[in-house]
């Protein structure tokens, strides 16, 4: 598809040398003229072919989507921050961090291969919740047999960028819960919670929804749930549900802030408007990876 968005593009900006003013299309059929631009449509697919290859192409655009989808961990921090006491601020801080590093360490371990490794769900209907292969980004073999590090030149670079990009969501549904038990979970608890939620929890809903072997997948032609499967393109589910559920069990569990509601409920001052505006217009350009 990136391919031929560049070809299509390449044809617009050399208009010119495509269909020139020599050419006489006047005595040629309709099928005539259609097929002499064919030709010259394919000769300039295959020069910006030469120029930047379809896998590159692929990986950089997940790459650019990585990039904005990490940004918004500034925009979780800062709008946090600026809606949390001073005195929490460096808390605030050092779990939205926690969360992009503790992120990355058990998505390697565990994450990705439980997420996106081989599963057995549509050949003989088992499991479907979890993948198998592909631990510490690695694997044996080739093909199904084998993580996108050992395999093809063009699976380890998309493999790896796609590592990248699943890594980034991960770390997002990670956030999610942060600013729900903001000031009411210590440290110690938050980094576990963090752990179980990136290096076995979503990896499952990340499997079922996003991997081929899922048990909700629609990206094969047998054992489809609903008889058409669940396309979930940008994570409303797979990340947001995911997260938002998590989030609303530890609330249940941590209950309200001290002094938030009750008799002696009094107001609890919020740091900066400033941080909140920001975080929520980091956020918002985040939205867009």
């Amino acid at each position: 598809m990136m391919k031929l968005f560049l070809a299509v593009c390449a044809a617009c900006a050399f208009l010119v040398p495509v269909v020139s003013a020599d050419d006489d299309f006047s005595s040629l059929t309709t099928e005539e003229q259609i097929a002499q631009l064919q030709e010259r449509l394919t000769a300039v697919e295959s020069d910006v072919s030469g120029k930047l290859d379809a896998g590159d192409a692929d990986a950089f655009w997940l790459l650019f989507g990585t990039v904005m989808v990490f940004f918004m961990q500034a925009g979780f921090a800062m709008l946090e921050v600026g809606s949390v006491q001073v005195k929490n601020t460096k808390n605030i801080l050092i779990k939205n961090i926690f969360d992009a590093t503790i992120a990355a360490i058990f998505w390697w371990w565990t994450g990705y291969a439980l997420a996106f490794g081989t599963d057995t769900f549509s050949r003989t209907g088992g499991n479907g919740l979890y993948g198998g292969s592909g631990f510490f980004y690695a694997g044996k073999g080739s093909g199904d047999d084998a993580s996108p590090l050992t395999n093809t030149p063009h699976a380890k670079l998309y493999g790896k960028a796609s590592w990248m990009f699943q890594w980034a969501f991960a770390g997002a549904a990670a956030t999610i819960v942060s600013g729900a038990v903001a000031e009411r979970a210590t440290f110690s608890a938050y980094m576990t919670y963090s752990c179980c939620l990136v290096g076995y929890i979503y990896p499952a809903v990340v499997h079922m929804g996003w991997s081929g072997d899922g048990k909700f997948s629609p990206w094969r032609s047998n054992r489809l749930f609903g008889g058409c499967g669940m396309i979930d393109f940008a994570g409303s589910g797979v990340v947001h549900m995911t997260g938002g559920i998590a989030a609303i069990i530890c609330c249940i569990f941590v209950g309200p802030r001290q002094g938030r509601f009750g008799p002696n409920a009094h107001h609890l001052e919020q740091q900066s408007v400033i941080f909140q505006s920001l975080g929520v217009l980091i956020l918002w350009v985040g939205w867009y990876g």
